[in-house]
């Protein structure tokens, strides 16, 4: 089935849209960022489809799978079945993630290289593959995902911007900034999470600890 290219540029801003939406509800931490999410990743894998960035699509289908796992995890994956809370990576973590991230992109780049029609195989595996490391952070509410979304985003503007994607390269712009927002944000979260679990805890010594004599 044959398309027009005024029915790709109405999904692409549609796309945007949700895009944003989703956007929104990861800043503050809202569960409904999940069903945007997902409604983004079946678009937009739909419109990367048809810009031949194959890397791309594939990033959507894990987009997907992960927007429903995450959807989950926030809600029950903390402590006692509770919502999930803000954290950080240790550094072994850090460059744990750093170094899976740059093999992927460089097995990937390869493949896509070897066997595929991919406009810019080892660029577009790059961007995929920082994205899937920023998802999978953000699904365990780790701080460090916006570092590594703000990775994906600036490559993924040049990588647009390449294919003549206008609308997708401009949210991708706008996204770099959100990150920076974002990760203050989840920074401030995280600070008042552990300032309230250490008053919490010093309430609990102080009501235990026996008075003396």
């Amino acid at each position: 089935m044959t398309f027009t290219p005024e029915f790709w540029k109405v999904l692409e801003w549609v796309t945007v849209i949700c895009g944003v939406i989703s956007s929104i509800g990861s800043y503050r931490r809202a569960m409904w960022t999940w069903p945007w999410g997902l409604a983004y990743a079946l678009l937009a894998g739909c419109l990367v489809w048809h810009l031949k960035l194959y890397a791309d699509v594939a990033l959507q289908a894990f987009y997907f799978v992960s927007g429903i796992v995450g959807w989950w995890m926030w809600a029950h994956g903390g402590p006692r079945g509770e919502q999930l809370p803000v954290t950080l990576l240790t550094a072994g973590q850090r460059i744990t993630a750093a170094a899976c991230c740059l093999l992927v992109t460089a097995v990937a780049g390869r493949l896509l290289s070897d066997h595929t029609d991919a406009a810019h195989p080892y660029w577009d595996s790059l961007t995929t593959a920082s994205a899937v490391t920023a998802a999978l952070l953000c699904m365990r509410k780790k701080v460090e995902c916006w570092t590594a979304w703000s990775v994906s985003t600036v490559l993924a503007t040049g990588l647009f911007l390449s294919r003549d994607a206008y609308p997708m390269a401009g949210i991708s712009a706008a996204y770099f900034i959100f990150n920076c927002f974002a990760h203050l944000a989840w920074m401030r979260q995280l600070k008042s999470d552990q300032c309230r679990k250490g008053t919490k805890q010093e309430t609990y010594q102080n009501t235990f600890v026996p008075s003396p004599g």
